[in-house]
């Protein structure tokens, strides 16, 4: 097996048409420490990777990191709607499976997902919840409700546009979650979904949204709220949540801490 060890490798999926995905392995590999990394609308995965691999290397996590074109994956932030893109959580699924047969990696990830990545990252754990050891949201534009009385993608409730896929808000409640917003990010940039039906039910900007997502969540599991921090000196810009916000270090002891409350029996996997 010709693993791309302490270096990032783009590595196509053969079987998903416009799809690849960089790998990053450490020197000193545990198949049951695998980060999944989602890049934003900017689509830096290649930034977000050279972020996270010092950290990555020290605790032994390989990283993997989708790459959504905007040609193919236009509505990737969603999961993909039928006449809005491709499937972007079958994608997903096909470069675990991918990496699974090239790299040894375990079943169970952690995942993390950056402003549209965070987007698709929470709702990937409606539809996947047991796949997914712990969750890093950080900076997400607006959120899905745990909520089966709306449609998807305003709540759980199953959508045409996505057949097969039926949502689970418990489950997404019982994953354990971290989420993250710059103390600053408070500003109604383009990039930021404005409805006077999102503004209504989540708040205005990503500060009050995170909020409310964080309220929502607990009330389905008040035994296992998820973690709320702002980071320090940070607004939209992924640089800043590294470099002032102390991103990596937060998602790293996220992990860490879930990794060891893991069942023995899945860490052998």
């Amino acid at each position: 097996m010709n693993m791309p060890s302490s270096r990032t490798v783009f590595r196509p999926v053969e079987t998903v048409p416009d799809f690849q995905y960089l790998a990053r392995v450490p020197a000193s590999p545990d198949p049951a420490r695998v980060l999944v990394a989602v890049h934003g609308i900017s689509r830096n995965a290649p930034f977000i990777v050279r972020a996270l691999a010092e950290s990555a290397e020290v605790h032994g996590y390989t990283l993997l990191a989708p790459v959504f074109s905007q040609r193919t994956y236009g509505d990737y932030q969603r999961l993909g709607r039928e006449g809005r893109g491709a499937r972007a959580d079958l994608a997903f699924h096909e470069m675990l499976a991918d990496a699974r047969d090239w790299l040894g990696i375990g079943r169970d990830i952690d995942l993390f997902g950056f402003s549209g990545g965070a987007q698709f990252a929470h709702r990937f754990v409606y539809a996947n919840p047991g796949l997914v050891r712990s969750l890093v949201l950080a900076a997400a534009g607006w959120y899905t409700a745990p909520d089966p009385g709306e449609k998807f993608p305003y709540g759980t409730a199953r959508t045409r546009r996505l057949p097969g896929l039926r949502f689970n808000a418990r489950g997404l409640a019982e994953t354990p979650t971290l989420i993250l917003v710059g103390e600053v990010d408070s500003e109604r940039d383009e990039a930021l979904r404005s409805s006077a039906r999102v503004d209504r039910t989540q708040g205005r900007d990503r500060i009050a949204r995170a909020r409310w997502f964080r309220r929502e969540l607990q009330r389905l599991r008040p035994a296992v709220a998820p973690r709320f921090e702002l980071l320090p000196n940070t607004s939209h810009d992924f640089g800043e949540a590294v470099s002032r916000g102390a991103l990596v270090p937060k998602i790293f002891d996220h992990c860490l801490r879930c990794l060891s409350k893991a069942p023995a029996e899945e860490l052998l996997l």
